[in-house]
């Protein structure tokens, strides 16, 4: 790349047995700040590791501090399998005259030989987590915890309305949530990313500092990290009802969302996929998209086909595609320092262009000579401003929003990517697609004659009829009647044989009418939309090694926790989504009639719609597959198989959603050769339509 000089790298790896073989796996422990005399929540979490030689199961937590009482999150043990790290969720509770210094006491069984050594006999042992509480005022900045919507404990930083901002307010008044989003490799409790906003202490809002579950917002402030600040929102409430609360309570609808870097990204994000809670969004030396800031163009040179498939499956953080519609209504600020090295303003620049090429606006400051960071950048005077003054239309019902006294524009698109994860804008969802992979809009024209709707590539859509007087409705040229009467105030639109109709959303429920849940669509990344820890089923010991790999991989990445069982154990209770490692003539056990399966160590592949049949086998080099099959319940399973362990190794590092941006569609085929071809020597992938069949949008060798 034109360096002149070999290249060299120097680097020190510490490495030191533990203490113990079953305890702590890193001092960071997330509790909540006490205030008051309460902690600010009970929800609670550590990460623990296990490095026996056997598996071994928590079964209580139990405190050793005076006035402390403590106890596992979930009433059923924890299993921790040999060289498993995973997160331990507890409730933690203070009473009066508790001490700041907390020591709870971790018990948990393992199996050791009887003494007649005919049998075994599970033995007791434990391990003491130690922590300081810290204390606050109700007017700092302290910690909030909850349970994420993926079943872990997650934490953001809270800044409630300060007396000020109260004595401002006006009797009843709700304040809406400013959501303040950090850069990557920070936490959520540093006081850099808590103490800039200091220069706007009195603002009429709840201040949210989220973490996104990690340092790194989890997936860039995409999906898992969105509904980690959701599940914070979710809290604020039991936060007042907890601590009672006396001043104006939260607009949980209504956010301000500012973020820094990465989190500028983030704001992007927001914008585009949660469109009717947006009250207003200043972006801050952020980049426009991961495939403007990560070098995309050193990839391997692939089939143009192939790439194709890959890049649909980043549609969904293409921010260039969709802020510049979705963000009609929208005051958005960009900030950007004309030094910045590490995101040029190119990117912010680029960004209003094609917001300005969409028919829309957004306020551009460049600081002359200013660098990526520097004290007081989230509060410039142009930023102070634009807080207080979006936050003073807000309440005055002054700006664009899909609810009561709404001003909705005569004209607007909605945009949309990955339906699951993109909400609704100005009362209109588009929940599913007719093309996988292809950019779904919906086009609304809003007049006393009605609602005029013009759609490309979508299926299905539905409509907040509260937010709109008129029954008139025109789609595509076709008159559909609503009659009220008969639905709920979110009519739901489908199309069938080319005709637009009303359906309800009882029918939806029906495999007749929609094969594949909306949880079930955004290609292998819909694996962490689940509702509790992700199932890794292996069919013996001998695949231990790889299921480990993901699941320190989830915890790594995304905080995500994950149980390791054998194929032969139940899967009754498993309440969350499922990974199925399999290996040689271990098949996966599909369905005879599911489009992707492993026979005889071959991967088949029933094209219905092309009326063709594939089937890959070993060459010179092993292959290896991954693809996403429905669960009961709407959850979602992720099959990965390998010809012999090394290939199992490859699909399991190069298809399991551990990196975002990587692009991973529905299904994927591929040789051992990946390991140096990257994407080039992928066989077969693409993506599932609407009813679980292989859609146009795929490549095949």
């Amino acid at each position: 790349m034109g360096a002149t000089q070999d290249p060299s790298i120097d680097f020190l790896i510490q490495m030191s047995s533990p203490l113990q073989l079953v305890g702590l796996a890193h001092p960071r422990i997330t509790v909540a700040d006490v205030v008051g005399n309460k902690l600010a929540s009970d929800a609670g979490s550590f990460a623990a590791f296990n490095a026996m030689d056997q598996d071994v199961q928590i079964e209580e937590i139990v405190s050793l501090s005076p006035n402390v009482t403590a106890n596992l999150l979930e009433s059923s043990s924890l299993d921790l399998v040999s060289g498993q790290t995973r997160p331990v969720a507890f409730r933690l509770e203070v009473h009066r005259d508790f001490a700041l210094a907390v020591r709870l006491e971790v018990r948990y069984t393992h199996k050791v030989q009887s003494a007649n050594k005919t049998d075994d006999v599970a033995h007791t042992s434990n391990f003491v987590v130690s922590f300081e509480l810290r204390k606050k005022s109700i007017n700092e900045v302290h910690k909030l915890t909850y349970v994420h919507s993926g079943g872990i404990v997650s934490y953001s930083m809270l800044r409630p309305p300060s007396e000020k901002a109260l004595h401002r307010a006006t009797r009843g008044q709700r304040f809406p949530v400013f959501i303040n989003l950090h850069g990557a490799g920070l936490e959520a409790d540093d006081p850099t990313f808590t103490q800039s906003l200091d220069g706007v202490p009195d603002l009429a809002a709840w201040t949210l500092f989220p973490s996104g579950v990690t340092p790194w917002s989890g997936d860039d402030w995409h999906d898992w990290a969105l509904r980690d600040v959701e599940s914070a929102i979710s809290a604020l409430p039991r936060w007042i009802d907890r601590l009672g609360w006396t001043g104006l309570g939260v607009e949980a609808a209504k956010w301000l969302v500012c973020g820094h870097s990465n989190g500028g990204q983030g704001v992007l994000y927001f914008v585009s996929h949660r469109p009717d809670n947006i009250i207003a969004a200043a972006q801050v030396s952020g980049y426009s998209s991961i495939q403007q800031y990560v070098p995309y163009q050193f990839w391997r040179e692939i089939d143009p086909a192939l790439s194709l498939v890959i890049h649909a499956s980043l549609n969904n953080y293409r921010h260039e595609l969709l802020v510049p519609t979705n963000m009609k209504g929208i005051d958005l600020m960009q900030q950007h320092g004309s030094a910045d090295d590490n995101v040029p303003c190119f990117h912010a620049r680029r960004m209003q262009q094609l917001i300005f090429e969409a028919g829309n606006t957004s306020q551009y400051v460049e600081l002359a000579g200013k660098g990526h960071w520097f004290d007081g950048i989230m509060t410039t005077a142009p930023l102070r401003d634009f807080y207080e003054g979006k936050l003073i239309q807000a309440s005055e019902g002054q700006l664009m929003q899909a609810s009561e006294g709404q001003v909705t524009p005569e004209s607007f698109t909605l945009t949309v990517a990955s339906p699951v994860e993109s909400g609704p804008k100005f009362g209109f969802r588009i929940e599913d697609l007719s093309r996988p992979g292809q950019l779904g809009k919906v086009h609304v024209k809003t007049s006393d004659d009605g609602l005029s709707v013009t759609t490309s590539n979508v299926l299905r859509f539905s409509l907040d009829c509260s937010a709109y007087a008129s029954d008139q409705l025109t789609i595509d040229g076709q008159f559909v009647a609503l009659d009220r009467g008969h639905h709920t105030l979110r009519v739901h639109l489908m199309r069938r044989d080319l005709r637009w109709q009303a359906v309800s959303s009882h029918s939806l429920q029906e495999p007749k009418e929609l094969g594949r849940h909306k949880y079930q669509s955004c290609g292998m990344q819909s694996i962490l939309h689940t509702k509790s820890a992700i199932t890794i089923f292996i069919q013996d010991a001998s695949l231990a090694y790889v299921a480990l790999q993901i699941s320190r991989n989830l915890h790594q990445y995304y905080g995500a926790d994950a149980v390791v069982r054998r194929a032969s154990s139940s899967g009754e209770g498993i309440v969350g989504n499922v990974i199925t490692l399999k290996c040689g003539d271990q098949t996966p056990g599909q369905e005879k009639q599911f489009p992707v399966r492993v026979e005889q160590a071959k991967v088949i592949i029933q094209d219905d719609q092309n009326q063709t049949t594939r089937e890959y086998e070993a060459g010179g080099e092993g292959i290896s597959t991954a693809f996403l099959h429905p669960l009961p319940q709407d959850r979602i399973g992720l099959v990965i198989w390998g010809q012999h362990k090394h290939s199992l190794e490859v699909a399991a590092r190069l298809a399991a959603p551990t990196i975002t941006g990587a692009g991973q569609p529905d299904f994927v085929v591929l040789t051992d050769q990946c390991l140096r071809k990257g994407t080039g020597a992928v066989l077969a992938a693409g993506l599932f339509d609407s009813f679980w069949r292989v859609s146009t949008m795929s490549y095949f060798t």
